[in-house]
């Protein structure tokens, strides 16, 4: 009977340890997917912040990029450009090489 009782209680004890392991692995389980998940969206927000910085996801949206004759950017001032001057234009899809006729420049 005793060794029957201790069989009994080896085997519950065993059963307690299983359950407590796999309650556990469970727990691990939801937190590494909740740990992915914060990652994830993090990832996510910083993803869109770069989009939104890129020059060519810029040009996506309707804007273009003009250089110079030594493939230098253009920025901001048309006070760099002079009449018969020729520029490269890049779009979202191609580009063009256009001749300045007139300079407009604001201060």
């Amino acid at each position: 009977v005793r060794n029957k009782l201790n069989k009994h209680l080896i085997f519950l004890m065993v059963q307690k340890r299983k359950a407590q392991f796999q309650n556990a692995m469970t727990s691990a389980i939801n937190s590494m997917g909740q740990y992915i998940s914060s990652k994830n969206k993090v990832l996510q927000v910083i993803n869109a912040k770069l989009s939104a910085l890129n020059p060519f996801d810029i040009l996506k949206r309707g804007y273009s990029i003009c250089y110079d004759r030594e493939k230098k950017v253009i920025y901001k001032d048309a006070g760099v450009l002079r009449a018969e001057q020729e520029v490269y234009v890049k779009l979202y899809k191609g580009s063009f090489k256009s001749l300045i006729r007139e300079v407009e420049h604001e201060e």
